[in-house]
């Protein structure tokens, strides 16, 4: 077997744990704050790690010459988690999971600017024509969103309420707002994974996890303090098995990135959509709007065409 095909075979592995780790996350209580559900997820996480800290030993698993970017990296890692989750839990599944396919366009992008890989004009168009698939997906939340409006709303909610009288938490929780956190996910989540394809070739994947789960717990327990919520048995044991997905997705992707090239593997993560569009109909009883699906079909024919050309 090739490079690339382990490569896809690790990045569409990824694609069925993270999705499934995504719609838990949408089952959790409501009342549990999001960085309290990452920083349990990530204690979780944790424990599953522990059949290859044994493996490789713990000192072992700690020593790195690249320590910088670890912790850059986690940074970026906590942003994204706390993003994605926030993301999740206030839009439809179906609807975060298509913003999330503008991922392997930023991603690509970061891939031109800091791993120095080459996009010619063709595929540079097709970025942009994703990027309005993206729009069209946002749009769907039927609220406008022009950058000055939101801008203006942004600031009046900070005072206590927006120009439609609402509170500031009603506001946050607005489709408009959480779709430019969903986007705001992506971008973080693209910075660490091209910082995690230089940490491919000296770190060893057990490496990469155990500085991203410990450096995780640490910051997300601090942010969590602020609003810290016991979640009840049963939440307890969907984050438990939250945890044990997201480490398998989390490894998959690094192995994904140790075969293959970031530009090649980033466009494959559309076949969430496969699944998450099910998924959110039977579990959530959520119905697709056409525009969600339109953009989603717009943003897969620019993926297909880059990775065709990767």
């Amino acid at each position: 077997m090739t490079d690339s095909s382990k490569s896809i075979l690790w990045i569409l592995n990824w694609t069925l744990f993270h999705t499934l780790t995504m719609s838990i996350a949408k089952s959790v209580s409501p009342e549990v704050s999001t960085y309290t559900l990452v920083f349990i997820r990530s204690f979780c996480g944790l424990f599953f790690l522990l059949p290859l800290l044994r493996k490789e030993g713990l000192v072992a698993s700690f020593r790195t010459q690249n320590l910088g970017l670890h912790g850059i990296r986690v940074l970026f890692v906590c942003a994204a988690m706390g993003s994605t989750y926030y993301a999740y839990r206030n839009l439809p599944f179906a609807l975060t999971t298509t913003i999330g396919f503008s991922q392997p366009l930023i991603l690509t992008l970061f891939a031109v600017l800091f791993l120095k890989e080459v996009i010619t004009w063709d595929r540079w168009l097709m970025l942009l024509v994703g990027y309005v698939g993206v729009l069209i997906c946002i749009n769907s939340s039927q609220e406008t969103l022009s950058f000055k409006v939101l801008w203006d709303n942004i600031l009046l909610a900070l005072k206590g309420e927006s120009n439609q009288g609402i509170s500031l938490e009603a506001f946050m929780q607005s489709p408009a707002f959480v779709s430019i956190i969903a986007l705001f996910a992506s971008v973080f989540a693209s910075a660490a994974i091209i910082i995690s394809k230089r940490l491919t070739k000296t770190d060893k994947e057990v490496t990469i996890m155990l500085y991203t789960s410990v450096a995780v717990l640490i910051l997300s327990g601090a942010l969590a303090s602020f609003n810290w919520t016991l979640p009840e048995t049963n939440d307890l044991i969907l984050i438990f098995i939250m945890g044990g997905l997201a480490t398998f997705s989390q490894f998959s992707y690094i192995k994904a990135l140790r075969f293959g090239k970031t530009s090649m593997v980033a466009p494959f993560e559309y076949a969430r959509l496969v699944l998450a569009i099910p998924i959110g109909l039977m579990f959530f009883g959520e119905h697709p709007e056409w525009t969600t699906l339109v953009g989603a079909v717009v943003i897969i024919l620019a993926n297909v065409y880059i990775a065709k050309k990767s």
